[in-house]
């Protein structure tokens, strides 16, 4: 039996594909960054809430350094 090999990507690189996309399209992005079209079209969904969670993490980490 073969193991599903998965690669997760931080939300930095998510936002600078999609950066990139603004100025081009979903096959360049793709190819740019060498992920699968599916991928960039799905955080192009998911800008908002990705968007959110980059924020979280921030205050997160700026809290942390404050203790």
């Amino acid at each position: 039996m073969t193991s599903k090999f998965y690669k997760s990507y931080t939300i930095a690189f998510k936002f600078r594909a999609l950066k990139f996309l603004e100025t081009s399209n979903i096959t360049k992005t793709a190819e740019k960054y060498s992920i699968d079209r599916k991928l960039v079209r799905r955080w192009r969904d998911q800008k908002q809430r990705l968007a959110i969670e980059r924020r979280d993490f921030f205050i997160k980490t700026v809290l942390d350094t404050k203790k």
